[in-house]
């Protein structure tokens, strides 16, 4: 018997809720082992084909956040450098009971965890940090960053209810170099282990490692390995190995699920095709809700918009002088989400064409994006040290007001200087206005694609290179 009435209450609760898991459990055919009720929580379930009695006994050894160091919370607030699961705990519990949220008047607290040693957290019943409802908001919004460290042996057991996982309810967060290592959920709705749900604030991942299983008490379509509904997340260097109802579940969001759902399946695609000029072209069938561009630079998704009224995308306005590898498709509202529902068009943006892979198995660009990359204008050092056309008069065929040489400075832009005016180009009176600094400058001919509030240079130029040290 428990002599505390708290801990009873508690146990009350938690054997209620534990109880819908084993009901599950028995329906499902696997046996929660001698472990009893919390067997399947706080060991490992074993599947066969009858249920072991609970041992209530097992009970008096579980901690809940109601157990965690709220008082040093309440100290550190609200930037936590955790060192123990009781901190941990504690925690949770402060974000449960104190942070409350008002994201549309842009009233709302941005807290950090930062991991100073591994948690252990065997032995605990998680409750999941961050809840919301009709009448409060008290809602994660922050950064976790797990310096390297790991959180094991998380359990979690909220048979009722939603948004279910270390994070329950979540507006944007941040979470990177984390390991989360033989977790435990058994839960309903929007359910990850790392983070269950809350808003569409996307939850972004970095170097995140998890593993455990998950156990649905009523089917849900945000499931994920790491985030149950995050439907604008980024997800750099992550992996996962999850179970979910026993089978193997390596989806990192609710999300991902149904757009594998969507691959699988035979909706109609739109048709996508990558021209010379870099402009890219779809067809204007099939007619699905809400169509969206979507394009990723070496990983990360730098655009989202919609095209209903755009068959072509200019791509000029968009990536500049960025370089990188691209991705770029369609996405449109299928299947109760956002998924992908075009064939996708890959390349590589490179700063000159001796950069080209010759290995590569994608279409490569310079900068410049011409036909075939060929360079229309050879530009040269003259006798005084100035840059030059060599053939001034191919330079003529062009709006000389649109004309600009292009300075970079170790690769970022610098200065932009009219063609008109300085037609041998000096860097020296180019750059009289800034304070010369040591470095590596290139100096490239350019077309204005755009106009002067909005410019798109199109290089025309062979690359002049300047190593200039003022140290010397």
């Amino acid at each position: 018997m428990l002599s505390d009435p708290k801990k009873a209450a508690a146990a009350a609760v938690f054997l209620a809720g534990a109880l819908a898991v084993v009901f599950l459990g028995a329906k499902r055919n696997f046996e929660l082992g001698n472990e009893g009720v919390l067997g399947a929580l706080l060991g490992n379930p074993k599947y066969a084909d009858t249920e072991s009695e609970p041992d209530p006994s097992v009970i008096t050894e579980y901690k809940t956040i109601a157990g965690g160091d709220l008082n040093w919370a309440k100290a550190n607030a609200p930037d936590f450098k955790v060192s123990t699961p009781e901190q941990l705990a504690g925690v949770a519990a402060y974000v449960n009971r104190y942070v409350t949220q008002n994201y549309l008047y842009g009233d709302y607290q941005y807290l950090t965890i930062e991991l100073q040693n591994d948690i252990d957290l065997s032995g605990w019943i998680w409750e999941p940090m961050g809840t919301q409802s009709t009448n409060a908001d008290h809602s994660f919004t922050g950064m976790i960053n797990g310096n390297g460290h790991t959180i094991s042996n998380m359990n979690i057991s909220k048979p009722s209810g939603s948004d279910t996982g270390f994070i329950g309810a979540g507006g944007s967060v941040t979470v990177k170099d984390i390991t989360f290592k033989d977790a435990k959920v058994a839960a309903r709705g929007d359910t990850g282990i790392i983070c269950g749900g809350g808003d569409a604030s996307p939850k972004d991942f970095t170097n995140v490692t998890v593993s455990g299983t998950m156990w649905s008490v009523a089917p849900s379509k945000h499931v994920g390995a790491l985030s149950g509904y995050n439907p604008n997340g980024d997800f750099v260097n992550c992996t996962c190995n999850v179970f979910y109802d026993t089978q193997s579940y390596n989806f990192f969001t609710g999300e991902d699920k149904l757009r594998d759902d969507v691959a699988k399946s035979d909706y109609e695609q739109y048709t996508l095709t990558l021209n010379d000029d870099l402009t890219i072209t779809r067809s204007s069938t099939p007619d699905y809700i809400n169509p969206s561009w979507v394009i990723i630079r070496n990983g990360e998704r730098i655009l989202g918009r919609g095209c209903d009224d755009e068959l072509t995308l200019d791509l000029f306005s968009i990536i500049d002088d960025d370089l990188g590898e691209y991705e770029i498709y369609i996405e449109a509202y299928l299947n109760s989400t956002y998924a992908p529902c075009s064939n996708t068009i890959k390349f590589r943006l490179v700063y000159d064409p001796s950069e080209y892979d010759a290995d590569s198995d994608i279409p490569q660009f310079a900068k410049h994006m011409g036909s075939d990359n060929e360079i229309p204008l050879e530009i040269t050092r003259d006798q005084a040290g100035n840059v030059v056309c060599e053939d001034p008069s191919l330079a003529d065929h062009y709006d000389t007001d649109k004309l600009m040489w292009m300075i970079y400075l170790n690769d970022d832009l610098l200065k932009i200087v009219d063609y008109k005016d300085m037609p041998a180009f000096s860097l020296t009176k180019a750059l009289s206005d800034l304070n010369l600094e040591s470095g590596e400058y290139k100096v490239w001919l350019a077309e204005n694609k755009g106009d002067n509030s909005n410019i798109q240079a199109l290089r025309l130029s062979n690359v002049i290179t300047y190593d200039i040290n003022t140290d010397g």
